[in-house]
């Protein structure tokens, strides 16, 4: 019977670690050498400097941390104590400890040091432990692992892991491994926290679990050092003599070393940062900036590696193989690459890279098959954006990873194509990407919040789902001709008779035309007038009037007398038969404002289930507002008419009944706004979705945001003027009201799609 208890793998035995190391180090040479080779650390360097991580039991990316923080937090060693000691009887992933950070935390650190201890003896007689970097051959190795039961497999880097890399990948990657090892005594995999899936809640609420594929594993989340743990690794890299311990004073390197760390900013807070310090402390200039470091660091082991003995390559020529190392890898999706492959590299430079003596802690390394690979996979990230700022073009088909996109924030993207680049789901806050070619990139679901695109161009990018709010479009071409972009603005509302100072405060699209016979076909053929869900309840009730019902409601509403066939209720538009106005291409007319409000929401309904690339996230189709329509057709500036000021002519519009009826779409460049929304003046009067009041919405002390009236009241808010009007009802400030009811024939509407819907009439 195995007693867990006798583990001793807390903190008790780390301090004695180094000092053992020493005396094993020579009859443990072949496990230290395989542990080197597997997990690609130097053991001897890690036994001497290793400061234990804290551990979490949530991700500090949904708690907003930057930073080291003041919460409570357990030395990592002191969890997976408790983890190994827990009685597991069940084979449903109790025994599974997934370990989640971001880039440079220490994760493979971690495995190490347990790794160590095994090899130390520190765990008492009858187990094992077992360290394996995931990849292709993983689960072949895990079968011919003897002993399952006494044995702690420890399973690096899930997110290197070729085998689950694609669409949907991962968690069948987790799935399997999970079933793999559930005859071991403990497993643990470490992983990129942005790589691993959420999972399901654990059932009883412990914040440390997660139910993966039926499997209720441990979840941990490494912490950033603070900064006592900072200067506790100082300490240990630049030790003091005793002499200096008893008189109090600071080392120098360690003074030199505190400079260059607090200019490191919140990067100071990841261990591999501070691994190479003295790369660090060689520089000119250091900051906060990921992808300078980066560069310094690989600077500093350039230099390094060609004034070794032997070295048969110059600082360029390696920079040169490294970076097609990276690219090859990159593509091809392995984390080492083969002799054979190597020399199947079109770069002369890799040729020579047998001759580097690949020692302590180079940032290329080999395994013990005697593959090259980098040392950190952040490196090789590092390569390969370099390698694409080099070259001005991101590699179609490669999805960057949250440290790639890490160092691009970092650089000046208007210098690269990122044309077809897959950005599925990354958040993209802060970004400067103004100017940038996102054209067929895969944004879908990415959240531009705040972002500027402002000039880029996405017009065969993919947007469904993405979150746009307050994101700047202004001259960004779309991937769709059909809706305009209308970015948020401030503007003066009304005339000199009575005005408002107007916010809208989100930008919204809206339709390049009002909505033609053509779209309008499809809504009644798709059951628009029989399905209940896309009507308001006063527009169903006054759709369902029997004849007899609609006299009572039509006297009752104070209509006026004569005009009963405008408002009787039909399946269609009053005037759909009649050839003057039924062309496909002309603005339906003959509609009241509930058939305009039920189009709107069967089109919300359609997008959502068709979802073409330009669907936003939480958007909805909606009649815009008095103040968006407005704002809309005389911009911030305050446009006279919504192609400027210059007076209308037959070139505008069509107004004043010259043609007679109103005319197909495209008919009038010339007035179109400077965005490009056609016919806002003449052709039909629009719905919009505010109540009619004669005064304006919003207040006249302040400056009122996104205001709309929703006093109740018969008559609904109509603008543009239209075919049949003067030449006065053109302007972009005049405004009129109608019956809700009413289904004349000079009344069409223009849909606007939003990310939160607007507060509609009814």
């Amino acid at each position: 019977m195995i007693n867990l208890t006798d583990f001793k793998l807390p903190v008790a035995w780390l301090g004695q670690l180094s000092k053992r190391f020493q005396q094993h180090r020579k009859e443990k040479h072949a496990a230290l050498d395989k542990l080197a080779s597997e997990l690609t650390v130097d053991p001897v360097f890690l036994a001497r400097t290793y400061i234990e991580p804290d551990c979490r039991q949530y991700n500090p990316a949904d708690r907003h941390d930057d930073g080291p923080q003041m919460e409570v937090k357990d030395p990592v060693f002191q969890y997976f104590s408790n983890f190994l000691k827990q009685a597991t009887p069940f084979k449903d992933g109790r025994g599974h400890l997934f370990v989640l950070a971001d880039a440079g935390m220490g994760k493979t650190s971690f495995l190490a040091m347990i790794k160590l201890g095994q090899i130390l003896a520190f765990w008492p007689k009858g187990y094992r432990c077992v360290a394996l970097k995931l990849g292709p051959e993983t689960l072949k190795k895990v079968a011919e692992v003897e002993e399952a039961y006494r044995t702690v497999l420890l399973l690096d880097s899930l997110d290197e892991d070729p085998e689950a890399m694609g669409a949907g990948q991962i968690n069948k990657r987790i799935d399997a491994l999970l079933k793999a090892t559930q005859h071991f005594l403990r497993v643990i995999i470490t992983c990129r926290t942005q790589f691993f899936p959420r999972g399901d809640r654990d059932t009883f609420g412990r914040l440390d679990r997660v139910v993966l594929g039926g499997f209720r594993c441990h979840v941990i989340y490494l912490s950033l050092f603070s900064n006592e743990q900072v200067r506790a690794y100082l300490d240990k890299r630049f030790p003091q003599p005793w002499w200096g311990r008893l008189l109090g004073k600071t080392p120098l390197k360690i003074t030199e070393a505190l400079d260059v760390v607090e200019r490191m900013q919140v990067l100071r807070f990841r261990p591999m940062m501070l691994a190479y310090i003295e790369d660090l402390m060689e520089a000119p200039e250091v900051s906060g900036n990921a992808y300078q470091i980066y560069g310094v660091l690989i600077k500093a082991w350039l230099t390094r590696e060609v004034e070794k003995p032997g070295v048969q390559l110059n600082k360029e020529e390696l920079a040169q193989a490294s970076l097609a190392l990276a690219r090859a890898m990159t593509l091809t999706g392995k984390r080492d690459l083969s002799p054979e492959e190597l020399a199947e590299l079109p770069e002369p430079a890799v040729r020579k890279l047998p001759s580097l003596v690949i020692e302590g802690r180079s940032l290329l390394n080999k395994n013990s098959d005697g593959n090259f690979r980098f040392a950190h996979y952040s490196v090789q990230e590092y390569l390969f954006v370099w390698d694409v700022v080099r070259r001005k073009q991101w590699p179609v088909g490669i999805r960057p990873t949250d440290v790639m996109l890490a160092f691009l924030t970092q650089v000046d993207l208007k210098e690269i194509d990122l044309s077809g680049i897959d950005l599925n789901g990354v958040n993209l806050q802060g970004v400067n990407l103004q100017g940038v070619n996102l054209k067929g990139a895969n944004l879908k679901g990415a959240n531009l919040k705040g972002v500027s695109l402002r000039g880029v161009d996405i017009s065969e990018a993919i947007l469904t789902g993405a979150q746009l709010e307050d994101t700047d479009l202004r001259d960004a071409r779309l991937p769709t001709e059909d809706w305009i972009w209308v970015p948020p603005g401030t503007f003066t509302m009304g005339d000199e008779k009575q005005s408002r100072q107007v916010q809208i405060s989100h930008g919204f699209l809206l339709g390049r035309f009002p909505v033609s016979n053509r779209e309008y076909r499809v809504f009644m053929e798709s059951g628009g007038y029989k399905t209940r869900a896309w009507w308001s309840p006063e527009g169903w009730s006054w759709l369902n009037l029997s004849p007899k019902e609609f006299q009572d409601w039509y006297r009752q509403e104070g209509f006026p007398e004569g005009l009963e066939e405008y408002f009787r209720p039909e399946q269609k538009p009053h005037w759909w038969e009649n050839k003057t106005f039924n062309h496909p291409d002309q603005p339906v007319v003959g509609i009241n404002w509930w058939e305009a409000e039920a189009y709107c929401r069967w089109l919300t309904g359609k997008f959502n289930e068709e979802l073409p690339p330009w669907w936003f996230a939480n958007q909805v189709v909606c009649l815009p507002t008095e103040a968006m329509w407005e704002y809309a057709a005389g911009g911030e500036e305050g446009r006279v008419y919504p192609w400027g000021k210059e007076p209308p002519t037959d070139q505008h519009a069509n107004f004043g009944g010259k043609v007679g009826k109103p005319t197909v779409f495209g008919k009038y460049p010339r007035g179109a706004t400077p965005e490009g929304v056609h016919d806002m003046a003449g052709n039909v009067w629009e719905w919009c979705c505010d109540y009619w009041d004669d005064a304006l919405p919003g207040s006249r002390e302040s400056v009122s945001i996104d205001p709309v009236t929703t006093n109740k009241a018969s008559g609904r808010v109509v603008r543009g003027g239209s075919w049949f009007y003067v030449a006065g009802s053109l302007r972009a400030a005049v405004r009129n009201g109608d019956f809700a009811g009413n289904r004349d024939w000079f009344i069409g509407f223009r849909c606007a799609v939003v990310s939160a819907p607007v507060e509609h009439g009814s």
